[in-house]
């Protein structure tokens, strides 16, 4: 997780990482309560897959690069 963060920060994205082990529905509210547009999590089998907060539409993603694409896609709408 903190590589994908790194790099998402190389790409121009800011990005923060919750500071703590936590349950899914507290690092939500968390980031909607900062403003936070789009959230990335990791599964169990290492997979990462970002959300966007303003309609819940989600989407894997296998990179950050392809996190960036996502976000920038989504931006337009």
């Amino acid at each position: 997780a903190f590589r994908f963060a790194a790099a998402l920060r190389d790409a121009g994205v800011a990005t923060e990482v919750f500071p703590e082990a936590a349950k899914h529905g507290k690092q939500m509210r968390y980031a909607d309560r900062r403003g936070v547009g789009y959230v990335f999590t990791v599964d169990e089998d290492g997979e990462f897959f970002g959300k966007r907060l303003a309609d819940g539409s989600k989407q894997k993603c296998e990179n950050p690069d392809a996190a960036r694409a996502w976000i920038d896609s989504t931006r337009a709408d």
